[in-house]
């Protein structure tokens, strides 16, 4: 990688990009910080070894180590629930990505950790466990998907001359750099020059599931960061892009009435970010780019009175991305594109709410323990956005087409290779439950009036969901509109 970056030489019309760090690696400090992040919840985990004891499915003999360390033998999908899954690697993940990349290293290199520190957590500290191959997958992905946007965004903030509102940002998003910060001299005296979109949103919406209506309050934060010198502040360019330059990060959370409990009726976090390409810009203000990059999208909806959710966490592993851009002194006109490889934990609706499979223990595969399949598939995703004086339009859609992933179950058969015993294959619905089939199609309109920073906009998503099994089909439907009060800086 030094041989190559060193080879690379910028075109003559492509300004000198600000440095995205301090300048400096610290070494020391990220191990220590590994450490840490290592130990403290293997302290716990062994601590309560009693509960984890559910997945002891291998001894302390060289036999167990040997097919473990030599073999795919012992590679399964494990049967955690769905958000120890979904949610809790991931986040694993970010943590590991940011002690890396907050103390001076690639976006590659914080990538590698973060995917290697997956592998020691799963061969080392369970080693009484099968390694977990949706583990080994979302602990990297989510660590560059999702820990590099958060990276980009507390950028923004940081400087040598920063107020304590200012640290408090960076805190929000790279909190290990809110950290550093309290005792590091920063070497970087000005702020880069960066492109960003700020959307802080709370509103009113109806939405119709199921033949019936609901009042939601919604909240939603969108931030979108262009940490290219070029995009903000114009002029001619082409060159090559580094490592998330491009990225964004979308939250949203909805609150409604089940059952006369006021709960978090759905759950959203979207993230994207280009890993390498190549940017074109005219001297008039047209941009076209040209990446590779990754994605991360986590969903859990409700979809009746309490009974039933559907939950879908994505690792959109690589994939092209395009934007087209065209910002003149009276409107701007956005256009993004992309399409990926999947991997995804997803809630298999065709057998919701009420699934057929007998209850755990013992555990046999995710859709018996929890509902949910291991699936891969492709995602292609697009977003509109239209600004025009204080008007601004934005429609953005998704498609998810995965498919269930058939080998590596924990014990598909039920053949009792399970420690806690077998269920016999011909009253085991869940040896046949296998070829599900997951589409989800999303889409989003807003149209806002933005005279300031303070603004409104009207809203309306919808949702179509079908899932497969053999002849066996279920399709559902949403559909929301609602108004917001709107914050853009």
């Amino acid at each position: 990688m030094i041989v190559a970056s060193a080879g690379v030489t910028a075109s003559a019309q492509a300004p000198t990009p600000p440095a995205d760090q301090d300048g400096q690696t610290h070494l020391g400090m990220a191990l220590f910080e590994l450490a840490m992040s290592m130990g403290i919840p293997a302290a716990y985990y062994w601590r309560t070894s009693e509960h984890q004891a559910v997945d002891f499915e291998l001894g302390n003999d060289w036999a167990s180590w040997k097919t473990k360390l030599f073999s795919t033998d012992k590679l399964r999908f494990d049967t955690n629930p769905f958000d120890v899954n979904a949610f809790h690697h991931p986040v694993a993940g970010v943590v590991d990505y940011h002690i890396i990349r907050t103390n001076g290293y690639s976006p590659l290199v914080a990538t590698a950790v973060a995917y290697g520190k997956g592998v020691v957590w799963e061969y080392v500290v369970e080693y009484r466990e099968d390694p977990s191959i949706n583990d080994l997958i979302f602990n990297g992905a989510g660590g560059l998907a999702i820990g590099e946007p958060l990276y980009r965004i507390g950028q923004l903030w940081r400087g040598s001359r920063v107020t304590a509102r200012d640290r408090v940002k960076t805190a929000l998003f790279s909190p290990f750099d809110a950290f550093h910060d309290s005792y590091r001299k920063p070497t970087r005296w000005m702020r880069p020059s960066v492109w960003s979109s700020i959307d802080l949103a709370g509103g009113v919406i109806e939405r119709a599931v199921d033949h019936a209506t609901r009042t939601e309050v919604l909240g939603l934060l969108d931030i979108d960061v262009v940490a290219n010198r070029a995009f903000a502040e114009g002029g001619a360019y082409h060159d090559r892009i580094k490592a998330g330059e491009w990225s964004r990060l979308r939250v949203v959370g909805r609150l409604g009435d089940t059952n006369g409990v006021v709960n978090l009726s759905s759950w959203q976090l979207r993230s994207q970010t280009a890993i390498f390409g190549r940017y074109r810009q005219t001297a008039d203000g047209d941009g076209r780019l040209l990446a590779l990059g990754a994605a991360f999208t986590y969903r859990n909806d409700e979809l009746s009175s309490g009974r039933e959710r559907d939950r879908f966490a994505i690792a959109h592993l690589i994939g092209p991305q395009i934007q087209l851009s065209r910002r003149r002194a009276g409107y701007e006109v956005r256009w993004d594109a992309a399409a990926y490889a999947d991997f995804a934990l997803v809630e298999a609706l065709v057998f919701s709410p009420d699934p057929p499979f007998p209850k755990p223990p013992p555990y046999f595969t995710a859709l018996q323990s929890d509902g949910y399949i291991d699936a891969i598939g492709v995602t292609a995703t697009t977003r509109l956005r239209v600004l025009a004086g204080p008007w601004r339009a934005e429609l953005e859609l998704d498609a998810h087409l995965l498919r269930q992933v058939v080998n590596h179950d924990r014990d598909p058969d039920g053949n009792g290779s399970s420690s806690e015993g077998a269920i016999p294959a011909a009253v085991n619905p869940a040896v046949t439950a296998v070829g599900i089939d997951e589409q989800r199609a999303m889409w989003r309109l807003q149209f806002g009036y933005q005279p300031g920073e303070w603004g409104l906009a009207l809203i309306t998503e919808g949702a179509k969901r079908r899932s497969s099994w053999k002849e066996q089909t279920r399709e559902i439907s949403d559909v929301s509109i609602g108004a917001m009060i709107q914050l853009a800086y």
